[in-house]
């Protein structure tokens, strides 16, 4: 049987988050977060994979298959700074 992902809570957010001013960790941080990216999927992410006005992102994942990933709240607010 497949291990479950883990999930963390929303009220968990705060215990798990790391402040730093550098815009572009905080910001590596809630895609994470809120969409479940592994660290591959993120780094391949392009500008054109992120489509804000629909809500989700393009992501290559293993067996190089493409699929979409819905993105947060958190996730967009984040990418908008």
């Amino acid at each position: 049987m497949a291990n479950l992902p883990f999930l963390v809570k929303p009220s968990q957010h705060s215990a798990v988050y790391i402040p730093s001013s550098n815009a572009r960790n905080q910001t590596i941080f809630m895609l994470m977060l809120d969409t479940g990216l592994r660290m591959g999927e993120l780094m391949s992410l392009k500008i054109y994979d992120i489509h804000m006005n629909e809500g989700f992102l393009k992501v290559i994942g293993n067996g190089k298959k493409e699929h979409t990933v819905p993105m947060g709240s958190n996730a967009q607010r984040a990418l908008q700074i």
